[in-house]
């Protein structure tokens, strides 16, 4: 059974400002205590808290910038939160709750959109290969081994190439790229030429497409003893003397005209038109002349020199005709000249020579 009874007080009765209260008594239970009108007031009280703390949790979350404004905004917004739910009943504070994580979430996506930007712009710039350059002095030596002068070289992503230089009686080429055999081609100086003349044209390639691509050799069963008589090949600017994945001997493995074919046809594949600048002189003095104007016309002469030759190789050919190889011929490159002397570069042995020597012939383009 429950018991009902109206309250009032003296000079104060609660009728008057439309408030009715109820005292529930139960028999051993306990006492429950209803304000209706006056719960309802104090409901759209705090409902107008929670709209002006929302108001301010949106204002705060869009005027943010950064993950330290977004963190601070937030957390001031939950210490307001929590103030002000601490009276409001449980819907409202849940529903308060629910859009402050909503506004987080937010702020949460837009600075993970915003540092993934800037991580794959970061990403972007740092696959931007960098050229290092270094510059560095190389020696250059006589025909008997001595230092007599240095050149500049410059190194640039691991390949080295000559630095220019220009005085009265020296002149360097610039940008010539100084290649050295591949250790797959010990006895390939023809292809390592080949290299450099075709990267002076503008153009890359690398030895071993030359050598897969154009080159020939003869093979040591070419040359027999029949009746006392030594045979062998007849050479040509197709084929070099041995393969050049052979150790080198006594003997330069190839030519000139192997130089020139090679070189002749790479570009024919590549339908680019060269000019040919080709020079068989028996005058030295005009010969000399000829490979200064070339330098100087910042052309790369390839050279055909014979010096020291104290051994020839000879043999007859089935067309009973003599062929023959000195061990004195080389074939190099001329990247300048100092003096009366050409500065070759041999790449077998990775030197600058300053060489006075009768030349043969001169090729370049």
């Amino acid at each position: 059974m429950l018991y009902f009874r109206i309250l009032s007080q003296d000079m104060n009765c609660v009728a008057a400002i439309g408030v009715v209260h109820f005292s529930v008594r139960g028999f051993g239970c306990a006492l429950f205590y209803f304000r209706k009108e006056y719960e309802n007031m104090k409901a759209k009280k705090y409902l107008a808290v929670a709209t002006a703390v929302a108001l301010v949790i949106s204002l705060t979350a869009c005027a943010g910038t950064g993950n330290e404004q977004a963190s601070s905004a937030d957390k001031n917004t939950s210490d307001i939160i929590d103030s002000a739910t601490s009276s409001v009943d449980e819907h409202t504070s849940t529903e308060s709750v629910e859009e402050t994580s909503s506004e987080n979430d937010n702020a949460n996506d837009e600075s993970t959109i915003t540092e993934s930007s800037e991580t794959s712009v970061a990403d972007a710039t740092s696959s931007i290969p960098m050229k290092e350059e270094k510059i560095e002095e190389r020696d250059v030596y006589d025909e008997d081994g001595n230092v007599v002068d240095k050149i500049k070289v410059k190194v640039v992503d691991g390949v080295t190439y000559t630095v220019g230089e220009k005085s009265d009686d020296k002149c360097i080429l610039d940008g010539v790229p100084l290649f050295t055999n591949d250790p797959e081609f010990p006895s390939g100086d023809i292809i390592t030429i080949v290299q450099t003349l075709i990267y002076m044209k503008g153009e890359k390639v690398t030895q071993k497409e030359i050598f897969e691509k154009y080159v020939q050799y003869h093979t040591p069963d070419e040359w027999y003893i029949e009746d006392y008589v030594k045979y062998g090949p007849t050479l040509s600017e197709e084929k070099l003397v041995q393969d050049p994945r052979l150790e080198p001997t006594d003997y330069f493995n190839g030519g000139l005209g192997n130089v020139v074919y090679y070189c002749e046809r790479f570009f024919e594949d590549k339908s680019v038109k060269i000019t040919k600048f080709s020079s068989q002189l028996t005058d030295i003095a005009k010969m000399y002349d000829r490979v200064i104007k070339l330098i100087n016309e910042n052309h790369v002469p390839v050279i055909t020199v014979n010096y020291r030759t104290k051994n020839i190789w000879e043999w007859v050919t089935k067309e009973m005709e003599v062929q023959g190889i000195l061990d004195g011929n080389r074939v190099f490159l001329s990247v300048g000249y100092c003096g009366e002397k050409y500065i070759i570069y041999d790449a077998k042995s990775e030197k600058f020579v300053a060489m006075d020597c009768t030349i043969d012939v001169v090729y370049s383009i």
